[in-house]
């Protein structure tokens, strides 16, 4: 099976770090060169040269992370480690997103605020997009043809006297049914009673989803298990993302990783260099009051 393909990286677009570091080499290089003719500038050449040593080891850790270079030992850490990954990126979904206890914690306070309007206003949302569908099919011909049929085969002797001395025809019995039928889901609501009686007989939310042995569940299911359990045992959310990561090639792992953090590990650049900065002056302050 071949790996999907991932969208086209953009365009590279110079990051704040970049700008930063290449800002405070440029001081530093204007600094060096004003100490021929203002000697107080390596005051300002040895707070730059600080910035710049802090924001460029910091620039080139990063790089190290996503590219691998022959001259720098360890480099290409996240090419090496593609395995590694996919196993801890299924054990955090697992341990911290998909765990059974989270979801319990969650269920509950859904069961607490569930409030039994908003719930039939979702459904009758649901019924709206789906209802002129409905009404379609059961006006439909061949379903006609199917009503006029079983009338032939279920309305016995008088049935049959009726159609033939024409007081209701079997095709107008037919057209009645499938009007009112068509009558009743144009105009059928979900009522907030409605589903109060829903919950009362199949139990509340976290009933269904979380107790074992649920009258609802071992209906339809055949299972004593409450319905969060087969839920999980059947998802196997772990085995699922190792699954769909393992078709990803190492570079392509490497991508989807850079995409979501590189900008964040920018500003690492940037703090590299304030940092170098903040202690080459405190330095300067405490070389003066000594």
């Amino acid at each position: 099976m071949r790996p999907p393909r991932l969208p086209a990286a953009p365009a590279a677009r110079v990051g704040v770090g970049t700008v930063a570091v290449t800002v405070v080499f440029g001081l530093l290089v204007a600094s060096w060169l004003a100490m021929g003719t203002w000697p107080r500038a390596e005051l300002a050449r040895n707070v730059f040269l600080a910035g710049f040593v802090g924001g460029f080891t910091n620039s080139v850790a990063i790089r190290m992370l996503f590219t691998r270079y022959w001259f720098l030992p360890g480099s290409g850490v996240l090419l090496k480690e593609r395995d590694a990954i996919i196993a801890s990126l299924a054990d955090t979904l697992e341990a911290h997103i998909l765990n059974p206890g989270l979801i319990e914690s969650r269920v509950r306070q859904l069961s607490r605020e569930l409030d039994r309007e908003r719930v039939a206003a979702m459904v009758n949302s649901v019924l709206d997009a789906a209802r002129r569908d409905l009404v379609d099919y059961v006006r439909a011909p061949e379903q006609r043809e199917h009503i006029v049929r079983a009338l032939r085969n279920e309305a016995g002797f008088w049935g049959s006297v009726a159609n033939s001395l024409g007081i209701v025809t079997y095709e107008l019995a037919a057209d009645r049914l499938t009007a009112g039928l068509a009558r009743r889901i144009e105009a059928f609501q979900v009522t907030a009673d409605m589903v109060g009686l829903s919950l009362a007989k199949a139990g509340s939310l976290d009933e269904i989803l979380l107790h074992p042995g649920n009258r609802f569940v071992r209906k339809h299911y055949g299972t004593e298990k409450s319905l969060a359990q087969v839920l999980f045992q059947a998802l196997d959310a772990k085995q699922l993302v190792v699954d769909r990561l393992s078709t990803y090639d190492a570079a392509q792992i490497r991508d989807l990783i850079a995409d979501n953090i590189r900008q964040h590990l920018a500003w690492l650049e940037v703090f590299g260099v304030l940092l170098g900065l903040v202690f080459a002056l405190l330095a300067a302050a405490v070389d003066a009051l000594v």
